[in-house]
């Protein structure tokens, strides 16, 4: 099945195609059978011990003895297939052969059953024999479509059947056009007529699912290319950039702080937004490498028990500077308690500059930004409250998303990648633990992590 993969796109690749079709419709068929197999045995059973009863012992034992054969033959071929991984197309035909071999017999074998049970009965209606074989041709025409040909020759076995009983008693007793004997052989016609017309359609509806499958199938690998080829180049681009971004930051820095010459008043406002807008730069790359290695599942974290407390009060410190300078307030509330989780230190830090440089960039000079580390039933809560903008409630689901803003014009006032909550939805996902938040527009908004801690 993984084959699909970019046959679509080369020539000459028909063949495998088809082979790989084969291999579906195979293990399709084998896989209804096997679901199937005791309703099959529940219905032979019956049918043995009504002609047990009815007609006679012997035959019914006999014919009975070689459904069991049929149904134990076709029974080991299907658990071959079932485990079977594919393979090359002479493998394929190894198995189709067999499975026809064995169904073929299985086929004969309930067309004898209803004829001998027929030839028992002697010239009748044969209300049994009949339905018998109404019964097996249907159950053909619904569950064995996926391999047409298979389908094609188990009819033509119940049709012969089918036939084959009324006209024997027609031979034999030679009635007039106006005995029921006449009207059961033209009633078997209609019958057998229904049969073939719902062998069609179900032939039709399977091939049409196969197409549109294989169409979902080759559509799906093309995307998934283009992910891996978006994914590649992020990354590739994201290296490239950060390399040369670094040094013109660390130029920036050595000239704002006077180290290489005196800077001129009019070229300091200059080179402050030249800073910003590394910084800018260097975050929406960071953000980016953290979102294709999350997509690709590259990142595993360095689980241990850490003290959430402590990670928020390290958070709180390392953005003061920033919080002084947008002359914003951080205010940390702790309980004293510690708040043991099992967390990967990095990450969390990460989640938490996320969460606190948004409060402060929505935030108003003055405002203060209230943040929280308690113990709630078992659960350790960090709360971060601001008294910013808000977000509307119909921001609500996409707020997480990647690169969504509240305000997506070009126009903002806000800068932002729009990838920050994303990725910490995803790093919080992979401790377990849970983001919500609430928010009233023009009074503020206050998110809430909740961790499970760790036992005593």
């Amino acid at each position: 099945m993984r084959d699909f993969v970019v046959l679509a796109d080369k020539p000459g690749s028909g063949k495998r195609l088809q082979k790989i079709r084969s291999e579906h419709q195979l293990k399709d068929f084998v896989k209804v059978g096997m679901n199937l197999f005791w309703q099959r045995q529940a219905m032979f059973a019956g049918v043995a011990l009504l002609t047990a009863y009815y007609f006679d012992f012997f035959l019914a034992s006999i014919c009975y003895l070689f459904l069991l054969l049929a149904e134990a033959t076709d029974l080991c071929i299907s658990k071959k297939v079932i485990v079977w991984k594919g393979g090359s197309v002479r493998e394929t035909r190894k198995y189709l052969a067999l499975v026809i071999m064995s169904q073929i017999l299985s086929t004969l074998a309930i067309a004898s059953f209803a004829i001998v049970m027929s030839w028992s009965e002697g010239p009748a209606l044969h209300f049994t024999p009949l339905f018998l074989l109404f019964a097996a041709a249907l159950f053909a025409a619904v569950n064995n479509h996926q391999i047409p040909q298979l389908l094609l020759i188990k009819l033509v076995i119940y049709g012969l059947a089918f036939i084959f009983i009324p006209a024997r008693d027609l031979i034999v007793v030679r009635p007039p056009i106006d005995s029921y004997l006449w009207l059961q052989f033209i009633t078997v016609g209609f019958v057998l007529y229904f049969i073939v017309d719902c062998s069609r359609i179900f032939v039709d509806l399977y091939r049409k699912n196969m197409r549109q499958f294989e169409s979902l199938k080759l559509e799906r690998d093309r995307a998934m290319r283009a992910s891996e080829a978006k994914s590649q180049f992020l990354s590739t681009v994201s290296h490239e950039l950060r390399t040369p971004l670094t040094s013109i930051k660390g130029s920036l820095d050595l000239m704002r702080s006077g180290a290489a010459s005196e800077i001129p008043a009019e070229l300091s406002p200059l080179l402050d937004m030249a800073q910003r807008n590394t910084d800018r730069l260097l975050l929406l790359i960071g953000e980016l490498l953290d979102l294709q290695k999350m997509e690709a599942s590259q990142i595993d974290l360095q689980l241990e028990a850490v003290n959430l407390e402590e990670i928020v009060q390290e958070a709180v410190d390392a953005i003061s500077h920033y919080a002084r300078n947008s002359r914003v307030e951080v205010a940390f509330e702790t309980s004293g308690e510690a708040l043991m989780i099992l967390g990967d230190k990095s990450r969390l830090l990460q989640v938490m500059a996320n969460l606190l440089s948004n409060a402060i960039k929505f935030s108003d000079e003055g405002d203060i930004i209230r943040v929280s580390a308690e113990n709630e039933g078992g659960m350790a809560i960090i709360r971060v409250a601001d008294q910013g903008i808000g977000i509307p409630q119909e921001a609500r689901d996409k707020l997480f998303k990647p690169f969504s803003q509240l305000d997506a014009s070009d126009t903002r006032k806000f800068g932002g990648t729009g990838l920050g909550l994303h990725i910490t939805k995803r790093i919080l996902d992979k401790h377990g633990a849970n983001i919500d938040f609430e928010s009233v527009v023009g009074v503020g908004t206050t998110f809430s992590l909740e961790f499970e801690t760790l036992p005593d």
